[in-house]
């Protein structure tokens, strides 16, 4: 199909049709002709033209019928229409009009006209179908958007409003009335504004904004500019539109930027903004108090019930801790949901220790009861941590940071508890900041290393292997103790990328050992809970250490607690199954202070357990001891599973666990953590002795 602008010309005159299809053609049209009116209306919805030329008289119809019967027709609102008219016509040109068509053009004229003076219209066509389109879409928008137009005369009577206008402030009677009626439409408080404004611009000439409230109650934003037009004292022009949606969802983007969104409770930054607000007039003879609240329950529930039990969890403290001390019971608290399971409560009323103690008891027994769901229960245990201005802290949120930091310091057993501030307590929460912040990169900077502590067969205080233990020496802080940093690793996630590490560095200095020293030496390494939450994971990445050192899977010894597994899924125990088939040995640390049983034990997949220190300190002083540790090992021998002792610091130790058939074990009696060459050391000599008879 031809993509040329199709024209269809009616002419009863042969020797016309020829000039005129000739002469379109040439054009770059393509002339459709009929020959006469009749049969150019029947044609027209199969041609559909892009435009229709028309001789006056022709026969059966004349060009005046054909038009009227084509404007008729479906889709030729816009099509434009050209008579061909005789050339001092004027009276067929006024009917030519009349009957719909768009122009015409005096017959007889060059034909090369005919071409330019259809181009013309063709081109005129385009150009408004262009701006009725533009309107349409304009009119779509400001209908959308709730804009209008208001023109007005200087002395404010109407000249021109649109519907959209009408529709804001509340029909035609309003706007028939001009300025008047958008005046009586406002509010009454912002009636004043227009009046000035209205004022300043019949003076001055000068255009204004103006945001201001109906009586309804809805918002609007009047922009105002003047023009001259055809009235020289200048016209004015309103855009009028109705914001009340903008102003609602401002308002509820401000709530949300300010509030939690599950409890609705205010969020730190909106707290923080009102203790200022309270510290800035209070005078610093009258103390008072902050509480950190920090309840357990949603991390506990988080991996058992998902994110709505926990939720769940967090949205019945919020209600629990507001109707027992919030500012529902004593105006001018204030309650903020901090995230997690974490609030903080302000109590400008409250200025002595006892009072704030009092209240936390309070809060503490509301917390107390559990929340249940449809197949779970937890129980909301907490700690509250007490913090006073201006004693403590002077300023917003150090006062806080003293709050949380003073929760977070509490022991986490034994339930629920308080406590007050003290410095000590922001100086270790500041501090576990500073390690957390160096912690990253600690690897890449080689601060990290590995210590050997040595395990010895108890039979015969041979070496059998080393427990392979972290250490951090940091550049300023010196040495951090594993039991600061390990924990922060925990909590931060940094611990999976320092996991991977000490496993490829264990594996390398144990196959260093076997090369070296040409015997079978085991190494231990622990691994954390968050290693554990990934079970795939951390298969592929001992397999991976495994085989970049060449070391053989029944050397290495991967060691887990039992709070780790006391829950383990299905994923984590096919792991460590798999771990085992390959000939890796799995140890139960800690053994004997969580939930052992021997019930429980049958169910992992374990080979070995290790003696906490805590039954092996007593023996000697404590007859209760000695009967522990024969319990322990009897569930251990019952089972098949190797023993090894930790924390062995006296002959009278050593002596007892070998005599009770303890199979391993280590401690300082033995040696301390040793460098990799200290313990390499150990091992040259203790060969060397074995070999001359003298170890």
């Amino acid at each position: 199909m031809s993509d040329k602008p199709r024209i269809l010309v009616a002419d009863d005159e042969p020797v016309a049709q020829l000039f005129a299809t000739t002469a379109l053609e040439a054009g770059g049209f393509e002339p459709v002709i009929a020959n006469d009116g009749q049969e150019a209306v029947e044609m027209f919805s199969d041609v559909r033209p892009d435009v229709v030329v028309l001789d006056v008289m022709m026969p059966r119809m004349n060009g005046f019928e054909a038009c009227e019967k084509i404007r008729t027709a479906a889709g030729s609102m816009d099509l434009p229409i050209l008579m061909l008219t005789s050339r001092d016509d004027v009276a067929s040109v006024s009917r030519a009009y009349e009957a719909g068509a768009t122009d015409f053009l005096a017959k007889g004229s060059s034909y090369r006209l005919l071409t330019e003076r259809v181009r013309f219209i063709l081109r005129d066509r385009d150009n408004r179908r262009a701006l009725r389109i533009n309107r349409d879409r304009l009119a779509a928008v400001q209908s959308m958007a709730r804009i209008g137009h208001w023109e007005l005369s200087h002395e404010g009577s109407n000249i021109d409003v649109s519907d959209v206008v009408s529709d804001i402030l509340g029909g035609e009677a309003v706007t028939s009335r001009g300025l008047p009626g958008l005046r009586d439409a406002l509010a009454i408080e912002d009636r004043g504004a227009l009046d000035y404004c209205i004022a300043q611009w019949q003076r001055d000439g000068e255009s204004f904004r103006l945001d201001c409230q109906l009586l309804g109650g809805a918002h609007i934003h009047v922009h105002a500019a003047s023009r001259l037009g055809s009235d020289p004292t200048g016209r004015l022009t309103l855009a009028v539109q109705d914001v009340t949606m903008l102003r609602e969802a401002q308002q509820e983007a401000e709530r949300l930027t300010l509030h939690d969104a599950l409890t609705g409770l205010p969020n730190r930054m909106s707290l923080l903004t009102s203790l200022g607000a309270i510290l800035s007039g209070r005078r610093r003879v009258s103390p008072m108090a902050v509480l950190g609240i920090h309840v357990r329950g949603p991390e506990r529930i988080l991996e058992s019930a998902g994110q709505a039990g926990a939720n769940r969890a967090i949205s019945t403290a919020a209600r629990r801790i507001m109707r027992t001390a919030g500012p529902e019971v004593v105006a001018g608290r204030v309650l903020s949901h901090l995230g997690g399971g974490d609030f903080a409560l302000v109590l400008p009323d409250c200025d002595s220790t006892y009072a704030a103690a009092a209240i936390a008891e309070e809060i503490l027994t509301a917390l107390n009861p559990p929340v249940e769901g449809a197949h779970w229960s937890v129980n909301l245990a907490s700690r509250i941590g007490i913090a006073f201005w201006p004693q403590d802290e002077s300023e917003a949120e150090t006062l806080l940071d003293a709050s949380q930091a003073t929760a977070a310091k509490l022991p986490e057993e034994g339930g629920s508890a308080y406590g007050f501030f003290t410095p000590e307590i922001l100086a270790r929460a500041r501090r576990r900041l500073e390690v957390e912040a160096d912690m990253h990169g600690a690897l890449r900077r080689g601060e990290f290393r590995l210590v050997y502590q040595p395990r010895v067969h108890l039979a015969d205080l041979s070496t059998r292997g080393a427990e392979a233990l972290i250490r951090w020496t940091h550049p300023r802080l010196g040495n951090i103790p594993p039991l600061e940093f390990i924990a922060v690793a925990e909590e931060s996630g940094l611990i999976l990328e320092i996991g991977d590490w000490i496993l490829n560095q264990a594996c390398g200095e144990a196959a260093r050992w076997r090369r070296e020293q040409g015997r079978e030496l085991n190494v231990s390494v622990n691994v954390s809970s968050r290693q554990l939450a990934q079970p795939r994971m951390l298969l592929s990445t001992v397999q991976d250490a495994l085989s970049r050192h060449g070391l053989p899977p029944e050397t290495l010894e991967i060691e887990l607690t039992e709070s780790m597994i006391i829950h383990a899924g299905p994923d984590l125990l096919e792991v460590l199954q798999v771990l085992r088939d390959l000939g890796i040995s799995i140890a139960l640390d800690d053994f004997g202070t969580g939930y052992s049983s021997l019930s429980y034990l049958r169910t992992l997949p374990v080979d070995c357990v290790k003696i906490d220190r805590a039954f092996v300190s007593d023996l000697g002083d404590d007859r209760g001891a000695e009967g522990v540790l024969d319990a322990i090992l009897a569930v251990a021998g019952a089972l098949g599973l190797r023993t090894v002792a930790e924390g062995i610091e006296t002959e009278a130790q050593y002596r007892m666990l070998a005599q009770r058939g303890c199979l391993e074990g280590q401690g300082y009696l033995f040696a301390k953590p040793l460098e990799p060459a200290g313990f390499m050391e150990r091992l040259a000599t203790r060969q060397q002795a074995a070999l001359t008879g003298t170890g």
